[in-house]
């Protein structure tokens, strides 16, 4: 495959033409990095753009090139894409915030699926064998090459700014280098990579130009590496078999790749089975056709343990999903007697598409389980009457406290709210609501343990609520400086020190560990220390609510103190105080902090 400059410029040209949607898609995903990363308050908008903005750029490419060797008219080829652009819309606009773990695995499982069909979308109504594995072989290529230059041009264009900034004292932001990874990433790689895409893929290829250096690669290394991969899991079958021991939950892990590896070597080594003399390659695709069937089986097996022991999770879901299609592939192709260049990819493709989604998606079905597992926990443990939580404690009931902690902490991490929500008394849904600005999960978790009234620890059930979270009005109002000279802003999370500009001379606010402590300092010298804890330990008396959140006033949460040195007025808007009766702690504080110095009389 011969490279030229002067081709290629061409073919980025015409690739604004042919495929303006997947540009559109792909300035939208880097605009949207860009401000995410500038504008943290933008999340709930910015990253669904981001998370669309990256899926259509397979999914408009896909529609692009099914629709242009069609026989659809002009119009509805435009009315085609049209619609994807409307799916990803609408993909973006119902993604529910904050994100969580289940949809971050659907979003790679539908992006995996697009590139998958991207393959054979030229192909879906013809298409011979040859004319589908030389397209792959190019796309590959080009991708190969545009992530080469997009690498290289990074780290030059990088080394370029520095030199700017250093040698001619120009003063960039420090944050102009993600953004020129951003649209590097997102603009120019995917830019140079549509211009190498064949326009005329279903055009016949009477022989197939095969590169030497893959043929090197296929065979004596990738055919290699599988066989003495496929080797070890036969031997550990027969060490299954013979000591009664099931497989180990990692092997599922081994399987899948070994297989992916495996299905990679044959696909690239197929022009190979339609010459003389490549006997040996038949004979490699039957190896791995006999060992992968009992891998299979064994990764069938571990999944299920898994499975009966600790519920269904997504990954599990699809490695079993992806087990299933493996030995159906593997004994469709030994009954065919052939390798389908065109059948793999699409229906690992449709596969993605349908777990995606739906009551029988991987989120559905593994949010039902664990909540059915969590939920039989509860219930033998008096915890869950008539499908409400109940606080329903006693010293002689014998219940894992750390495990339904953990059940809670994985339910919320990974499918959020949604189908717990029923379970909860209206006084627990609001303080969870209430909250919900908070983004730390684990208070979530804390404030559902302590509904059940128990301890923040592990081991015993002491105070039904430990962790509070004080919430301030203070952001909601326009600060008096009252005669202050100076504001911050800050956060700090206990052991934290934070440094600043006060009056030209450095100063610092630290939150102590473990004491509790907000101490205020000037050239190293201590001005002021506030005893934060005896504050929040006051202010939580004051404002308890019961359920460890605890709304308090812009008074409330105002604190002056003043010196021969300072005069000094903390503003807190929100703080995470562990009111624990051996040793109080101030986890995280936020809030505004107003300077002024003093003064001789």
């Amino acid at each position: 495959m011969r490279f030229s400059l002067s081709q290629s410029m061409v073919d980025i040209q015409q690739s604004l033409i042919r495929f303006p949607f997947v540009l559109l898609c792909a300035v939208l995903a880097s605009f949207a990095a860009i401000q995410l990363e500038k504008s943290h308050n933008q999340e709930a908008i910015l990253l669904p753009l981001l998370l669309a903005g990256v899926l259509g750029i397979p999914v408009m490419i896909f529609l692009t090139l099914v629709t242009e060797n069609s026989e659809f008219s002009k119009g509805s080829k435009l009315a085609t894409r049209f619609s994807g652009l409307v799916l990803l819309a609408n993909y973006g606009f119902f993604l529910p915030m904050p994100l969580h773990d289940s949809l971050i695995i659907q979003f790679f499982i539908l992006f995996l699926g697009a590139h998958f069909i991207i393959s054979v979308a030229p192909f879906l109504g013809g298409g011979d064998g040859n004319s589908i594995w030389h397209f792959n072989k190019t796309l590959l290529l080009r991708f190969l090459s545009s992530a080469i230059f997009t690498v290289v041009l990074f780290a030059g264009l990088s080394l370029a700014l520095l030199a700017l900034d250093k040698l001619l004292g120009l003063k960039l932001p420090s944050d102009i280098y993600y953004h020129l990874m951003v649209l590097l990433g997102f603009v120019f790689n995917t830019w140079f990579t549509l211009g190498g895409i064949p326009k005329n893929p279903r055009e016949k290829i009477a022989v197939l130009e095969y590169p030497r250096a893959l043929q090197v690669f296929a065979q004596y290394i990738l055919s290699t590496l599988v066989l003495v991969y496929l080797s070890i899991f036969m031997i550990y079958l027969v060490k299954i078999v013979v000591s009664g021991i099931w497989p180990s939950g990692w092997i599922g892990w081994l399987v899948s790749g070994v297989a992916s590896v495996g299905l990679l070597s044959l696909v690239l080594l197929w022009p190979l089975t339609r010459g003389p003399g490549h006997k040996w390659v038949d004979r490699y695709f039957l190896l791995f056709q006999i060992f992968m069937i009992p891998s299979a089986t064994m990764l069938i097996l571990a999944v299920s343990k898994r499975v009966n022991q600790y519920g269904l999770t997504e990954l599990r879901y699809v490695l079993l999903v992806l087990a299933c299609w493996l030995v159906v592939a593997v004994v469709m192709s030994i009954y065919t007697r052939r390798l389908s260049l065109k059948a793999i990819p699409l229906s690992l493709g449709i596969l993605a598409l349908l777990i995606s989604f739906g009551p029988w998606g991987a989120t559905d079905l593994s949010m039902r389980s664990q909540k059915g597992r969590l939920e039989k926990t509860l219930f033998e443990a008096g915890f869950l009457v008539d499908g409400k939580l109940f606080a329903a404690f006693s010293p002689d009931v014998d219940v894992d406290q750390n495990e339904i902690r953990n059940s809670f902490r994985y339910q919320i991490q990974q499918f959020g709210l949604a189908g717990l929500r029923d379970w909860f008394s209206p006084e627990l849904t609001e303080s969870i609501e209430n909250s919900g600005t908070f983004q730390y999960r684990g208070s979530r978790v804390n404030l559902i343990m302590a509904d059940l009234g128990f301890h923040d620890g592990i081991e015993k059930p002491l105070r039904p609520v430990l962790n509070h979270v004080l919430q301030g009005e203070g952001h909601q109002h326009a600060i008096d400086l009252d005669g202050f000279q100076y504001s911050l802003l800050f956060e700090l999370t206990r052991g934290q020190s934070s440094r600043f500009d006060w009056g030209g001379e450095n100063s610092s606010i630290d939150l102590d560990d473990p004491g509790g402590h907000l101490e205020i300092r000037r050239q190293d010298e201590m001005l002021i220390n506030i005893p934060l804890v005896d504050l929040l330990k006051d202010l939580v008396e004051a404002t308890d609510d019961g359920r460890g959140f605890d709304l308090a006033s812009l008074a409330e949460m105002t604190f002056d103190f003043s010196n021969e040195k300072a005069r000094i007025r903390l503003i807190l808007h929100r703080a995470l105080f562990r009111d624990d009766q051996e040793q109080p702690l101030v986890v995280n504080i936020q809030g505004v902090l107003l300077l002024a110095e003093v003064t001789g009389n």
